[in-house]
């Protein structure tokens, strides 16, 4: 099947068969609808990545925010993992990390502004982090989180942090978080040799 699913396949089709392709994800009728957007949006470029790699990632960002159906989490997301371009994903899982670890933002640009003044502008490096904090929030840091095993000690809502909440100071702020997040990685390596 994968060897089908080419953007001239996706716009071949009917509606109601991409929705079928998709359905696992939910929300298929929009997704659909969607999809059918940005590839059409791709093939105003031949379907060249390096054609949409050579545009100014501004530039580029705000064409994708310009698709009906594509927020700023789902461009940046595109930005990155698609186009190699360096812009921090800003999703639920992100805002809900730093929370519990103290950090307040009035926005997700301040958040943006917050890992790309202290991280290498570096599209992989960007990838790298977002996925290892995602994959913390599904396994640990859920709506209702699980802190058991959790690799961060010093959260607010660990059982094992005497504080209401803890702060972390003013220099280093993201280097602790890089550190921890690492050990976020090691975890997960290890987690998933048990598996």
């Amino acid at each position: 099947m994968s060897e089908l699913l080419t953007p001239e396949y996706v716009l071949g089709i009917k509606t109601e068969e991409l929705e079928d392709l998709i359905r696992p994800c939910g929300f298929c009728r929009g997704k659909a609808a969607t999809i059918r957007k940005l590839t059409e949006w791709y093939g105003r470029y031949a379907y060249q990545a390096e054609t949409v790699k050579a545009i100014e990632q501004n530039e580029l960002r705000k064409e994708l925010l310009s698709i009906k159906g594509i927020g700023a989490e789902t461009a940046d997301i595109i930005l990155v993992y698609a186009f190699h371009k360096p812009s921090f994903v800003i999703d639920a899982y992100i805002r809900r990390f730093l929370e519990r670890l103290g950090f307040h933002f009035d926005s997700d640009d301040e958040i943006r502004q917050f890992f790309e003044h202290e991280l290498e502008n570096n599209y992989q490096l960007y990838g790298w982090y977002h996925w290892l904090i995602l994959v913390h929030g599904i396994s640990h840091c859920k709506k209702s989180p699980l802190c058991e095993k959790c690799v961060f000690e010093n959260c607010g809502l660990s059982k094992k942090n005497t504080s209401s909440k803890f702060r972390f100071v003013l220099t280093g702020q993201v280097g602790i978080i890089l550190k921890n997040t690492r050990r976020i990685c090691d975890y997960q390596l290890n987690y998933s040799t048990r598996i």
